[in-house]
């Protein structure tokens, strides 16, 4: 009952903040449309697809960035069509022809005789931390170049939240860093929240049982989640 009632309040938490996030994706194509024009709108929203990929490829290199900082030896990277994988001591690029695995994951080894849950657990957090450092330096560089509230709006009404750049973007530039900071955003905390996407552990999941002591190094570091592989056996150096 009482596992019901926690998976329960985690899937209401993650609807609320998703549906927040998608309203506010949706006020920036709003925003573009009203005071960019509806070229600049068509252009946003043709630009969330490479957004999309560009933060999958994101979030994984942090797990690879992540978890060479923690001496984890490399396997194998493949994002979408892209697979770079080591072989014999050499870095092979190929073509992802697995179609019915995850598109978007990373397979590290930990060194022979070594089983640290510290640096298994560092890597898994590498993902969502990248994801969660993308969306404070893309709302960063939005308030930044924001040109303001346009000459549409009065001038006493432009002071407070209408200049703030997530609310009221004054430009194309500014709408496409907020939603990339907004779907980065989503990216990192979706991942953080402990379950199952696929049959296999989340990175939330996989440090939830590193922390409470019930988890291995026995998968790949996943974007949701990616094929089970006994990564506490080390890679080829």
């Amino acid at each position: 009952m009482v596992l019901w009632l926690q998976r329960l309040l985690v899937e209401t938490i993650s609807l609320a903040v998703g549906l927040v996030l998608a309203a506010l994706i949706a006020m920036q194509a709003l925003a573009v449309a009203m005071f960019d024009g509806m070229d600049s709108c068509v252009w946003l929203c043709v630009g969330v697809i490479p957004t999309f990929l560009c933060l999958i490829a994101a979030h994984e290199v942090g797990h690879l960035l992540a978890g060479k900082a923690a001496g984890l030896s490399f396997a194998r990277f493949t994002v979408g069509l892209l697979t770079v994988e080591r072989i014999e001591g050499r870095l092979l690029v190929r073509l992802n022809r697995l179609w019915f695995q995850p598109a978007a994951y990373v397979v590290a080894g930990l060194p022979a005789g070594n089983t640290s849950i510290r640096r298994w657990a560092t890597m898994v957090a590498g993902g969502p931390l990248a994801n969660l450092l993308i969306c404070v330096f893309c709302l960063i560089a939005a308030s930044i170049i924001n040109p303001g509230p346009t000459d549409m709006i009065p001038s006493e009404a432009r002071p407070g939240w209408r200049s703030v750049a997530l609310l009221m973007p004054g430009n194309l530039t500014t709408a496409w860093l907020n939603v990339a900071a907004l779907i980065s955003l989503g990216f990192g905390l979706g991942t953080l929240i402990p379950g199952r996407a696929a049959g296999l552990r989340t990175d939330g999941g996989q440090l939830f049982d590193l922390f409470c002591g019930q988890g291995a190094p026995n998968q790949s570091m996943p974007f949701f989640a990616a094929p089970t592989e006994d990564a506490s056996s080390p890679s080829q150096p």
